[in-house]
């Protein structure tokens, strides 16, 4: 998927807008939906791999760092 912006604004607005709860972290249901924002044909493997991937934490959420390097190298 090839991103639209990698502007530090853009990505965090994007963050923002994915983070429904306002709790500072993207749960997998949010990351869900965003994806499903970004890319209508995304399926639930994809997504649920593509968040354990991206949680280098692995603490089951993504900070708006793992986020942002995440886009950054997609």
């Amino acid at each position: 998927m090839k991103h639209a912006s990698n502007r530090a604004e853009d990505i965090e607005e994007l963050f923002d807008q994915a983070d429904e709860d306002r709790d500072g972290q993207i749960s997998l249901t949010e990351f869900r939906t965003l994806m499903l924002t970004l890319d209508r044909q995304m399926r639930d493997e994809p997504v649920a791999n593509s968040f354990v991937e991206i949680d280098s934490n692995r603490d089951g959420r993504i900070g708006f760092a793992e986020f942002r390097a995440w886009w950054l190298k997609a």
